[in-house]
């Protein structure tokens, strides 16, 4: 599945593909297991680890933040952003449950931006 993350003025391409994602052109495994009663998750991407804590702002928005940093960032799946560009509007979307590959796709998309 090939999602759309923009973090500022910079959209990153992530293609998921079971325990793996190709964020840009380059392929990590990657893992994510939420700790339970917490908006945290554990983050495993390629050898480097890290717990990230998420809040959904809306059905696109995503706050995350990690070592003292907080950033925004927006997840479109690529069917919907194909249907938004041929019907030249926003899609429709419903409020509700993030699959776990959606986690770190956000996470390495935000890890990727820092300076």
């Amino acid at each position: 599945m090939r999602y759309h993350v923009t973090i500022g003025s910079h959209t990153y391409v992530i293609d998921v593909d079971g325990g793996s994602v190709t964020i840009d052109g380059e392929r990590l495994e990657a893992h994510a297991a939420a700790i339970p009663g917490t908006p945290l998750l554990h983050v495993l991407l390629g050898k480097e680890s890290w717990t990230v804590a998420c809040q959904q702002l809306d059905a696109r928005r995503w706050a995350l933040g990690a070592v003292g940093e907080r950033v925004e960032v927006e997840v479109q799946d690529d069917r919907s952003k194909q249907i938004e560009a041929l019907t030249g509007q926003g899609r429709k979307v419903v409020a509700g449950g993030v699959a776990k590959a959606r986690w770190w796709r956000l996470v390495r998309a935000w890890w990727l931006s820092r300076p």
